[in-house]
């Protein structure tokens, strides 16, 4: 074994002058890993994590940290009370745990800029993982299982996280403590069948071995073969992506509907994974459902969207662009006159008036002669409007719009229509609506940019003023 961790660490390693961070529990495992490391002769700093599940974990504790002292290693540790937490965050107390000893590994980690955490997971903590994910449903990902060597991971952007023992069993690890004389600490909990991981490891691999006695080696290839598979399918699907891929913000990606519905199954599947490790990257939670319901969203799209798909991600339809994005993510609107959001302006003179992404609302007063009225009954811009002056009280107001609103639009006398069914007549994007700029006199709709003005204001014979109403899209 000496000789494949050498191999493995010079792999892993990009400067043995640079100090690894190494999670020591004491166990068996993090034990060989340690006493390994330190015959590459790297500058090594020992973290111990008391979990306080049990009563001696405090003792253990000390026990690693006389031992880290004996062989001149510095130690550093923490502890939480990983029951707590498990209770207040809803989880089970093996990812709990898992969550709050990273936090602290890599925390740790930051504070002396080391070039990597280490961990100790074995082939056979790779083979468990493997089963853990295929009986929760995990996708092709999932049964790649741990990496030798992750960056960026769930915990940092810069450290990478390590597993040179990843290649090893645990039978190995035994013999190279024995030969070494390591007294490892010999965790009880370990055997206790009520933690999933356990009831792999105890009940099902010693079922599967009775059809297959190499049945472990045999997952352990797997997951090896389908990583590097894996790899290949992630170029392919970011080339894929990129090409769908139209737009890209803070909190969401859109891509064209024509594009993903033209792409194969597989490759539909593979991108929407993608797409929800880009945005949320600690969602370790999509299932084969999740994956589906966006794929039937982008075949048969619905006006409300899909509002939770999964880790508060929401996916949206608008002109034929499919959205994906967080639920604070607002879909950028640079082509529609919107509100900023709240804003309310009143209007009391003639003027321009500037609004968000370079729209700018415009009145003037203009007299009704003949060229005006040829003007008004030609008109074809619906982002321009004429209106009766004399049917106007200022000040008016610029608002977005109100719940349940409705008008009578030019034409419709005594006909009253909600200018939310207007605006969905029209394909307003849903993102759109309620802040789309109103023109209001007395709390009353005058105007509705981009649809009709009210009928109580419509130019007649008799009018002798009118106002000029525009909403024009000039430089941002």
């Amino acid at each position: 074994m000496g000789l494949m961790i050498s191999e493995v660490i010079d792999r892993l390693v990009s400067n043995k002058g640079d100090e690894i961070l190494v999670g020591v529990s004491g166990g068996p495992d993090s034990l060989c890993l340690l006493h390994a490391l330190l015959k590459e002769n790297i500058p090594l700093v020992a973290a111990h994590f008391n979990h306080q599940l049990r009563p001696e974990a405090d003792a253990e504790a000390r026990q690693v940290e006389e031992r880290m002292a004996r062989w001149e290693i510095p130690f550093i540790q923490g502890k939480a009370d990983v029951g707590s937490f498990a209770d207040e965050a809803s989880l089970s107390l093996e990812e709990a745990a898992r969550i709050l000893r990273y936090q602290f590994l890599f925390s740790k980690a930051e504070e002396r800029k080391v070039q990597a955490v280490a961990v100790g997971h074995t082939a056979d903590d790779q083979v468990e993982t493997v089963l853990m994910n295929i009986i929760r449903g995990a996708g092709f990902l999932g049964l790649t299982g741990m990496s030798m060597t992750s960056l960026p991971n769930e915990w940092s952007e810069r450290i990478p996280l390590i597993r040179p023992l990843l290649p090893v069993w645990k039978e190995e690890i035994e013999d190279y403590c024995k030969a070494h004389h390591l007294l490892p600490i010999r965790d009880p909990s370990n055997q206790d069948l009520t933690f999933r991981r356990n009831r792999i490891r105890h009940w099902l691999i010693p079922l599967l071995e009775e059809f297959n006695p190499h049945v472990q080696e045999k997952i352990w290839q797997l997951a090896e073969i389908l990583r590097e598979d894996y790899a290949l399918l992630e170029k392919r699907t970011k080339t894929l992506s990129e090409g769908a891929l139209q737009k890209a913000g803070e909190g969401y990606r859109a891509f064209s509907r024509e594009v993903l519905r033209g792409m194969e199954v597989g490759d539909q599947r593979r991108l929407i994974r993608w797409v929800l490790r880009d945005l949320r990257p600690h969602l370790d939670q999509v299932s084969f459902d999740h994956v589906e319901r966006a794929r039937s969203f982008i075949d048969q799209p619905t006006e409300r969207g899909v509002d939770n798909l999964v880790g508060k991600v929401r996916v949206k339809l608008r002109e034929q662009t499919v959205y994906f994005m967080t639920w604070d993510a607002e879909i950028p609107l640079p082509d529609y006159p919107q509100m900023r959001k709240g804003q309310r302006l009143v209007i009391n003179d003639p003027g321009p008036i500037h609004l968000s992404q370079g729209w700018v609302f415009e009145l003037q007063t203009v007299n009704l002669g003949q060229i005006e009225r040829e003007k008004i009954l030609s008109n074809q811009d619906p982002y321009q409007a004429w209106v009766d002056a004399g049917e106007v009280v200022f000040p008016l107001t610029l608002a977005g719009r109100n719940e349940g609103e409705r008008y009578s639009p030019l034409g419709m006398e005594g006909k009253r229509v909600s200018v939310s069914d207007l605006m969905i007549n029209e394909k307003i994007p849903q993102e759109a609506r309620e802040r789309w700029p109103i023109l209001r006199s007395e709390g009353k709709i005058l105007w509705v940019p981009g649809h009709q003005i009210a009928h109580r204001a419509r130019i007649r014979e008799k009018s002798g003023k009118a106002l000029h109403l525009s909403l024009e899209k000039r430089e941002a």
